[in-house]
């Protein structure tokens, strides 16, 4: 069998859970979200015993999704969704939206329903401002408030702040609207992580003991409502980002041509040829910013296709390596061999 045919028309082989076997009725499903170095693969190696690799702030080791599972009870498997922030180094927002996405949606679309969804976020940051803020606002836009109610927000780093001071950043993210404040609102919990595999559990017990699950507003608009991704709340939220992005770098193009135009008539040659230089590296940024604003409008037959298409040519580049094969790929070929 070619190693590449292994995700052909194989939307299942995305999801990379229980070496490829069905889901168990009490079997339980929890996404992890948050800033790249909030403590996700750290939280989930606490819980699940396996060594998910660790990022550090905005150098992330989960460039894609990826699902660790531990036996809670004899019956009962949970499966911790890690996934990638929104300030990964590695990839681009739009990468990372579409990575998200993919999951979510093939994962709604065979039936598989999140328990919950655990936010974390870290205790020691002074303020949340910059990458954090925007990624919280993206993660609000795809799970939409009807969803709030099954998000856990998860403060890690309480074992290296003081504790006066991570009270007082604490108090403001409940109590400001744009925060958490209007998550709680509408039903999400806080909880404090200590840094223990107690700690991890217990806030995932939170979830995993729930008989309700939830779906979240990119799930419904993607899989029900058939949008394409542009066209969902956290689409069009990463779209007005990148045309907001496009203006201000095809304004500094257009500055740099009129400079490169004035330095021609002054016979400015060195000059003449700095601007030029610029002016093309805005061109590309620019480029490439048109190219993202095109994958954003996938469907999700688009976004599954793809996403096979890119784990084929990394299991391709992976087999022609020495390197280590990646777990989720030692998982598909377990799933196909048994």
């Amino acid at each position: 069998m070619d190693p590449k045919s292994l995700f052909r028309e194989n939307n299942a082989a995305l999801l990379d859970f229980r070496n490829g076997r069905p889901a168990r009725p009490n079997d339980v499903f929890i996404a992890v979200m948050g800033l790249t170095g909030a403590g996700k693969s750290s939280f989930i190696s606490l819980c699940s015993g396996e060594n998910a690799e660790i990022g550090h702030d905005s150098h992330s080791c989960t460039s894609v999704v990826d699902v660790y599972g531990y036996e809670e009870s004899p019956d009962r498997t949970v499966y911790l969704i890690d996934t990638p922030g929104f300030d990964d180094g590695q990839r681009n927002d739009t990468q990372i939206l579409r990575e998200i996405a993919t999951w979510l949606g093939t994962s709604y679309e065979n039936k598989i329903l999140l328990s919950g969804i655990l936010y974390l976020h870290r205790i020691s940051d002074n303020r949340m401002q910059g990458s954090a803020k925007k990624n919280l606002g993206m993660f609000m836009k795809l799970c939409g408030s009807d969803a709030f109610k099954k998000v856990v927000l998860v403060e890690t780093m309480w074992d290296k702040t003081d504790p006066e001071e991570a009270a007082r950043r604490e108090k403001e993210l409940q109590e400001t609207e744009e925060f958490w404040g209007w998550m709680i609102s509408k039903g999400s919990r806080c909880y404090r992580h200590m840094n223990t595999a107690e700690s991890a559990r217990d806030i995932v017990r939170q979830l995993s003991g729930s008989s309700s699950y939830v779906v979240t507003d990119i799930q419904k608009q993607l899989i029900d409502d058939k949008l394409n991704l542009d066209e969902t709340s956290a689409g069009r939220e990463l779209m007005s980002e990148i045309l907001k992005e496009r203006e201000k770098f095809a304004q500094e193009r257009d500055e740099m041509e009129t400079q490169r135009q004035e330095a021609i008539q002054q016979h400015d040659f060195e000059t003449e040829k700095g601007m030029c230089e610029e002016r093309d590296r805005y061109s590309k940024i620019i480029e490439k910013m048109e190219k993202d604003e095109s994958s954003l409008r996938s469907d999700i037959a688009t976004l599954q296709a793809s996403q096979r298409n890119e784990r084929e040519m990394e299991l391709e580049r992976k087999l022609q390596e020495q390197g280590k094969v990646p777990r989720w790929i030692q998982r598909i070929f377990m799933a196909l061999r048994s």
